[in-house]
């Protein structure tokens, strides 16, 4: 499980608990303007190359997966899958962050936190 906070620009996420172990992380900053959407369903498909990380079929699915073909994801979700966020990046070194969350609010605060950026890449594009 992670707990996600937000400081200016980035979206902080620091892996809590056992789940350092598996995911052999302890946090990631991610950039807003990097963010594509944020969601609660559809979990990204084909990511099977763990390295490194974790995977137990049904149990846990935790640190940096490859598809093969030059795509990365972080993972760190358990059996429980109800309170999963997944962030769709473009441009940077994840293409998704996918993770168990304690708070299901936290995905209306990141999606509060992107309205600002996001009509600021639109305002530019229309410049």
């Amino acid at each position: 499980m992670v707990e996600i906070s937000l400081d200016g620009d980035q979206i902080q996420t620091k892996v809590l608990g056992w789940s350092r172990l598996g995911c052999l992380k302890s946090h990631l900053e991610v950039p807003l303007a990097y963010v594509r959407s944020v969601r609660t369903d559809d979990l990204p498909k084909g990511f099977w190359i763990r390295l490194p990380g974790t995977y137990i079929p049904g149990v846990i699915k935790a640190g940096s997966y490859s598809n093969g073909g030059g795509r990365w994801s972080f993972w760190d979700i358990r059996r429980t899958r109800d309170k999963i966020l997944v962030i769709e990046l473009s441009g940077w070194k994840y293409d998704f962050v996918v993770v168990e969350v304690g708070n299901p609010a936290t995905i209306e605060m990141v999606r509060r936190a992107l309205e600002p950026v996001r009509s600021t890449h639109n305002q530019s594009r229309t410049h």
